[in-house]
Order: structure tokens, then sequence, then C-alpha cells
């Protein structure tokens, strides 16, 4: 898995539309797949929201109105209904806090530079056995396009959204234009 950065097989050329997305996230911005991407998941979780907020004001209004719970199975059902909406809508309000700031960001991503470590999973993991760590930043194996050749050792630069911190795409160094 480790080889020479000057071995010519593992020169990273990219395809036209791969070359164009990385140099945009190189100019700090988003590419239009990436930014629906990120307003399908804000968009997403603030509907979602908005519907918990109506489902839960219809239920406080039917207990404000007195409306009988009933029997001891009933208010189980009642307690298991509360917990299931508490669970979706936290996990909606996170999902919009981590999406939202990057859509609304002025500099919405940041880039991680450094040299390539491999780190093994801790445990048996068949679908991830390793990741990828750029200084900083940690990526699954499976997020990185195919074209890129990844050698340990060698420095890269991994763009990533600001606030989410979701990959968005990786070069070598060696490959980066001089701006």
């Amino acid at each position: 898995m480790t080889n020479s950065p000057q071995d010519e097989s593992r020169i990273f050329n990219p395809p036209p539309d791969m070359a164009a997305q990385i140099a945009t996230n190189r100019a700090g911005n988003f590419t239009r797949g990436q930014r629906v991407q990120l307003m399908v998941g804000a968009g997403g979780s603030l509907l979602g929201l908005l519907f918990m907020i109506l489902w839960v004001s219809v239920v406080v209004q039917a207990i404000a109105l007195g409306v009988p719970i009933g029997n001891w199975v009933s208010a189980l059902f009642f307690v298991f209904f509360v917990l299931t909406f508490a669970y979706l809508f936290l996990t909606l309000y996170f999902n919009a806090s981590w999406f939202l700031p990057d859509l609304l960001s002025k500099t919405p991503i940041k880039q991680a530079q450094g040299k390539l470590k491999i780190q093994m999973a801790a445990r048996e993991r068949p679908m991830m056995p390793f990741s990828y760590i750029v200084d900083d930043y940690s990526f699954a194996p499976f997020m990185v396009p195919y074209e890129v050749p990844m050698d340990e050792g060698r420095e890269y630069i991994v763009y990533y959204a600001a606030h989410s911190r979701i990959f968005l795409s990786v070069e070598p160094v060696q490959y980066a234009p001089n701006d």
C-alpha cells in the first residue's frame, strides 16, 4: 500500500468533472451537487421539525382539553409515543444544526493538509477495516474517489464542510496547482 509518490503509475490525473470539483472546493465553494446534498439534509430536517412541533402542539392541546389517557396500556403507548417523538425531534434538530451553518456561512469549506496516515480499526469492522487520516481530519476509505491514488505517507489536501465536517474531495499536494 506504500508506493513512492514519484511512481508514474500513481500520478493523479483526474477526469475533468473531478478536477472542476476540486477547483471549486479549493476556491472555498461547494459544487452544485454538494450544495444540493446539504440543502436536502437541512430542508428535510427543518420540515421534519415543523411536523414534530405541530404534532406536539396537538398532543399538548389534547391534554390541556382533558382528553382522558385511559388505562395503563394507553398510558404506556403514550410514553413510547413521546419518547419516539423526542428522539426524532432531537435527530432532526441536530441534523439541521449541522447543515444550516454550512449553507449560510461565508466560508463554508475547510481543508486539512498533511501526510496520509492509515489507522486500522480497534475492533473487527468488515465494512470499514481502516480509516484515512490527514492532519486532524479522518474519513472512510469508501468516500475517496477511485481515481485518487491513496499512498500512506504522501501529502494530501482534504476539503470538507466547515461545520458538519462532511467529506467533499481530496487531492495529492503534488497535483494542487499553484494559485
